[in-house]
């Protein structure tokens, strides 16, 4: 699996952990775990809705509100950690 082509299918969800880095305003960087409600809380912001974006829609959402408050809004967003996603259920032997 080649992460860089698939993050543009993974939606954001309840779990996952951004981090969330300006590249003029350091005082802003942050590390969310996106809540139950599909939010993150951000300074300034408040609770931003990110469930069901991919990573690329979010930082356009996050730029764009953002604006309000800097001049510049350059912005990194990566996710530090994936939600677990249960797959279904497997048996395990004691063998190994």
């Amino acid at each position: 699996m080649n992460p860089r082509n698939d993050l543009r299918n993974y939606k954001l969800d309840e779990g996952d952990t951004l981090s969330i880095r300006f590249l003029k305003t350091p005082e802003l960087n942050v590390n969310q775990t996106i809540d139950q409600e599909g939010e993150i809380y951000l300074p300034e912001l408040g609770s931003i809705y990110l469930r069901g974006l991919n990573i690329y829609q979010a930082k356009d959402l996050l730029e764009k509100k953002y604006k309000k408050y800097l001049k510049i809004t350059d912005m990194e967003i990566r996710i530090n950690k994936f939600r677990f996603i249960n797959s279904g259920i497997y048996p395990v032997n004691y063998e190994g």
